[in-house]
């Protein structure tokens, strides 16, 4: 029995895919599967799309390693991927277009990893992920950093040609385009966060990290 097309959008290779646009209110695009020519009334409207410009950005996952076994390409954000087979079981992925943001638990919750186009033969345990997102705006990442929680007294703003001067640990953030990759530690390292558009953070202590972020950079393709 196919899953519920409402919970994801999922592509097989080797379908024929009419778009379903939900009216209850979810954010997810969904795609008819393992069918030729199959529709999923989901729906009081449908919205045709151009296979091409579909799959401009998508993430295709393997079941085996060196991208070989049975395969799904997913073209939008998906908050658990338990229904279709894939719960930390996929052993490699490939990536086109935009980047797409892994998350170790569902419902977008747990260690994040950002993975742009390109073609990930092995995927060790400890990346493996139950749900993701594909970061579909890029364009002129603008972030405001604060030192205190709350959005309050100093700040700074970033954008993709300065850098987070170095020893300053942000306890709250506002997002205003693009999406910043935030980083536990100096210099990129330990824990990440990728933060989207129009996320406003008042306390990072809420994203999970042990400390405040300490470096960040520019999701770029």
């Amino acid at each position: 029995m196919v899953p519920d097309p409402n919970r994801a959008a999922l592509l097989n290779y080797n379908s024929q895919v009419t778009l379903q646009v939900s009216d209850l209110g979810l954010s997810q695009r969904s795609a008819a599967t393992s069918h030729t020519g199959g529709v999923h009334q989901i729906s009081s409207y449908q919205v045709q799309t151009n296979i091409s410009s579909l799959t401009m950005s998508a993430i295709t996952l393997y079941k085996n390693n060196d991208l070989t076994g049975e395969n799904s390409k997913f073209i939008d954000d998906n908050f658990d991927l338990s229904p279709y087979g894939y719960d930390r079981k996929m052993g490699s992925m490939s990536v086109q277009g935009n980047p797409w943001v892994t998350y170790s638990e569902a419902q977008f919750k747990g260690d994040e990893n950002l993975y742009t186009k390109g073609s990930y033969k092995d995927i060790t345990d400890d990346a493996k992920f139950m749900s993701m997102k594909l970061i579909k705006d890029l364009k002129s990442p603008r972030i405001t950093l604060f030192k205190k929680t709350g959005f309050v007294d100093e700040h700074i703003e970033l954008d993709e040609h300065t850098t987070l001067p170095l020893g300053y640990q942000v306890a709250s953030y506002k997002v205003h385009s693009g999406a910043w990759c935030l980083f536990e530690f100096q210099g990129n390292t330990g824990k990440k966060h990728v933060a989207f558009k129009g996320e406003n953070v008042a306390d990072c202590h809420s994203i999970d990290f042990d400390n405040y972020p300490a470096s960040l950079e520019p999701v770029k393709p």
